[in-house]
């Protein structure tokens, strides 16, 4: 058995094979051939692709913001560990920021989305009811790329 083709020849349908369209609309687009673009199809597998960042920007901030009602609601929890996790998500946001700075428009957003699970999590994890942690983040999102974490 052989290994398969890099590309699929000719038009292939995005419902089939989406790897083979997905080859073959990106060899028309390097080759400059606009005739036989799937042109609906590709116009949505790009805003796809957007709102892939922005659904990492939100999970950045759930993971982030799950350490921070950790470490605001339970001192036992003030670790070097969490405090880590802590940096290592604001690294990433930042991160995402750097190669998308339009997502940065939308932080209060993905903060905010972020935050609805992080919020469920962290009871969870503290084992205390949901109604002890605030219904809405304290903090907003460009202030949790900068608040100190400092293990005193």
């Amino acid at each position: 058995m052989g290994l398969p083709d890099q590309g699929a020849p000719g038009l292939v349908a995005f419902e089939d094979d989406y790897y083979g369209w997905a080859m073959h609309q990106a060899a028309l687009l390097a080759s400059g051939e606009t005739e036989g673009l799937d042109l609906a199809n590709l116009a949505e597998e790009v805003a796809e692709l957007a709102r892939a960042e922005f659904r990492c920007l939100s999970e950045s901030y759930r993971l982030l913001l799950v350490n921070v009602l950790k470490w605001d609601h339970s001192p036992v929890r003030r670790t070097r560990h969490c405090q880590k996790a802590i940096e290592t998500q604001r690294e990433r946001i930042k991160d995402l920021l750097i190669d998308n700075p339009s997502l940065s428009q939308r932080l209060d957003e993905a903060s905010a989305r972020g935050y609805r699970e992080a919020r469920s999590r962290a009871a969870r994890e503290l084992a205390v009811a949901m109604d002890q942690m605030p219904a809405t983040s304290s903090h907003s999102a460009l202030a949790l790329l900068s608040r100190r974490f400092d293990l005193g």
